[in-house]
């Protein structure tokens, strides 16, 4: 199997459209108003390390989505500093969690983190209460968190996955 700095990616603008590029699919949750826009953590990542911030929208939930496109990646000794540092700049701007995702397996709440609909999209995890997972690194294979894992994490979302 390949290493993750092989098999995960964004889609990314180009300037003649959209392409599939190596790089990472961070997620924060939030309520309406909750989200203060911080800037990215540059210094945690390689160089020329981009990223693209968008939304997506309930009536009682915003889900803010990092793109990050990564030309080169981190060691596998730094790979989880740079991520956790990160998806704890997500909860430093209000989101009550954050996480890796796949990049394309995602669905809104209700539905959201509910293994039914998401297993095997979800690939770590960030509480508010700092319990971090995440079981691969930059040079091993992607490794999803459980869905038992996924339902736990999911309790940390107080409330906000659940509504409509």
């Amino acid at each position: 199997m390949k290493p993750s700095r092989e098999t995960l990616s964004v889609i990314w603008c180009v300037s003649d459209g959209r392409e599939e590029l190596p790089g990472i699919v961070l997620y924060g949750l939030t309520e309406p108003g909750g989200w203060h826009p911080q800037p990215f953590p540059y210094a945690t990542w390689p160089p020329e390390a981009e990223y693209e911030e968008s939304y997506l929208y309930g009536e009682q939930w915003i889900v803010v989505i990092w793109d990050v496109r990564l030309p080169q990646w981190p060691s596998a000794q730094d790979w989880h500093t740079s991520l956790r540092y990160t998806l704890q700049r997500l909860l430093d701007g209000g989101c009550v969690v954050s996480w890796l995702g796949d990049g394309f397996l995602f669905n809104d709440p209700p539905e959201l983190l509910l293994p039914e609909h998401m297993s095997g999209g979800v690939l770590a995890t960030l509480t508010s209460t700092g319990e971090y997972t995440c079981h691969f690194n930059s040079d091993t294979p992607v490794v999803e968190i459980s869905d038992e894992e996924m339902l736990a994490f999911r309790g940390h979302t107080r409330g906000l996955a659940d509504v409509e």
